[in-house]
């Protein structure tokens, strides 16, 4: 298989994490203001280990009534971290700073009597403030429920100085991967209905906002995007502009196959009402949500492991974060071009 990003492209990132979570990253979201380039990322520390070992160990806790083996679950420590890197120490920045010491937001308490839990963090940066968007899922008997938290700040001396934390959506709509995003004057709001990481099944609905105040995108009207893709299934996405086109940094799952992710780049139609799926892989390891900006003609693509064994890493379950760059122009016309002698045209619309 064909890939856009060599290993040797792709070089490892270092994000540090407060004393007492195991080092663990994965869906990452990124933008770059000036020198300086902003990074979401939550743990998810999951240890891959055998049954003999998962049996030992609930074995252990039953007997000694949860004193020893009583490890946290991996989605306790699925909070949302920024972090700050510079351009000015190396490009493209490997090496960042959290710019808070704790998480944006804690992990949640179990409302319903069932464990709680944050995701899929997204970053957008407007005249300076910073807008993290976060996902609180309640389980419950009968359920869940989703709600959507805007949270907003400054960076000053390189930390994070909180204005506020709003709730912008609560309710039963799913909200996988959500973006934010301004094109054209209008601020956008994006998010999957899908489970095909999980089943493999070619199931997926995009959906968007448009209004003219992040506060009110909730109010608007949401509308279906049509998908164009033939083998590749989005399960998580992240979104840039460039020259005035929207991209997404898309993690695909395969149709029929499930708990391996692709990372795949998407272009939307000019009137968002359709988002094309390129068919050639930006790289070959097991991803995750990965985000992406253009400056100065150079594509920053950001990217996610799962269970990957990479050089340097130090994470307790193989999930880093990687970073290369190419010229995006040469990335298009190479992914346009695989399209087309493999006979793809990318006319096929997931339903």
């Amino acid at each position: 298989m064909d890939y856009i990003f060599d290993d040797q492209d792709l070089q490892l990132c270092y994000l540090p994490l407060p004393k007492g979570y195991p080092q663990s990253q994965t869906h990452c979201g990124v933008v770059c203001e000036g020198e300086k380039v902003y990074m979401t990322t939550s743990p998810y520390p999951l240890r891959k280990r055998s049954l003999c070992v998962v049996y030992a160990k609930a074995f252990i806790r039953k007997i000694t009534a949860n004193t020893f083996c009583n490890e946290e679950r991996a989605e306790y420590y699925e909070n949302p971290f920024l972090y700050i890197g510079n351009m000015s120490e190396g490009i493209p920045p490997r090496y960042f700073k959290l710019a808070s010491s704790n998480p944006l937001m804690p992990s949640p308490d179990p409302i319903q009597g069932l464990p709680s839990f944050n995701s899929d963090p997204t970053i957008f940066l407007e005249d300076g403030t910073v807008h993290v968007l976060n996902r609180v899922t309640h389980r419950g008997k009968n359920g869940f429920e989703n709600r959507l938290f805007h949270i907003t700040g400054k960076i000053e001396n390189d930390y994070f100085k909180l204005y506020g934390n709003n709730l912008l959506y609560e309710g039963g709509k799913k909200f996988i991967s959500p973006c934010l995003v301004k094109y054209n004057e209008e601020y956008l709001l994006t998010y999957l209905d899908t489970n095909c990481y999980n089943d493999g099944k070619p199931n997926c609905e995009l959906y968007i906002a448009k209004a003219g105040q992040i506060e009110n995108l909730n109010h608007s009207n949401w509308k279906r995007i049509v998908i164009r893709s033939n083998s590749y299934i989005p399960w998580h996405m992240s979104l840039f502009v460039n020259n005035n086109r929207l991209y997404g940094v898309i993690a695909c799952v395969k149709n029929g196959e499930h708990h391996q992710c692709f990372q795949m780049l998407g272009v939307f139609s000019e009137d968002l009402a359709t988002l094309t799926i390129f068919q050639t892989p930006l790289c070959k390891f097991n991803s995750y949500r990965g985000a992406a900006f253009v400056r100065d003609d150079l594509f920053y693509l950001y990217t996610t492991t799962v269970h990957e064994k990479i050089q340097g890493g130090c994470s307790v379950d193989g999930r880093e974060v990687l970073v290369g760059t190419k010229k995006f122009e040469d990335i298009v016309l190479k992914l346009r071009e695989n399209d087309r002698r493999n006979g793809v045209y990318n006319n096929t619309s997931i339903q």
